[in-house]
């Protein structure tokens, strides 16, 4: 019960509040990616206090700004605490491992083939090639150029998470002589 003045005369009320709480206790996001996390009846950002808790050493990181943004920086588990009027809230935040979508590829020397990483809004991720003899790969947009027959592992690291594609090039010209010699 609140009693206030209002023009000399006493008045008496009841103070309704509700504990804050994330309009989502749990979220999941990829790297690279950002999101406002949205406490429900706030407006005002100016009075919570951000803090981020990796699950353990080897989980996720992420950077948070004075208005709840979030950014997922690498891969794994973090837990978001608030504090919003005193009361401490949590939200859970999984933050998804890019995964290169094909494991191995076939490729013809002289051409070139693009090799796609999911799961990932990261701007730059690095790429390299165990032969840049055999296969060359961009080292920025992932694609991979067949130079000579062989075999080569493409890696990329992104998100704190290293992901490998076998890639096994083929001379054209021994596919085309097997074909006309089986006339």
């Amino acid at each position: 019960t609140i009693k206030a003045f209002y023009k000399e005369q006493p008045v008496i009320g009841i103070l309704h509040s509700e504990v804050p709480k994330f309009k989502k206790p749990f979220v999941r996001m990829k790297t690279g990616q950002t999101k406002k996390l949205k406490i429900r009846k706030l407006r005002n950002y100016d009075i919570v206090s951000w803090n981020l808790v990796s699950e353990n050493k080897k989980s996720g990181s992420a950077e948070i700004d004075e208005n709840g943004r979030i950014t997922a920086l690498t891969a794994g588990d973090i837990t978001v605490s608030a504090n919003v009027y005193g009361e401490t809230i949590s939200c859970k935040v999984h933050i998804e491992p890019p995964i290169l979508r094909q494991k191995s590829i076939a490729l013809y020397a002289n051409k070139t083939k693009k090799v796609k990483l999911s799961n990932t809004k990261l701007e730059y991720v690095e790429w390299s090639s165990t032969n840049d003899q055999v296969a060359y790969v961009d080292p920025v947009s992932g694609v991979v150029y067949g130079l000579q027959t062989g075999k080569v592992v493409i890696k990329t690291d992104a998100g704190g998470v290293t992901n490998t594609c076998m890639v096994v090039v083929t001379d054209p010209d021994k596919k085309k002589s097997k074909t006309n010699g089986k006339k």
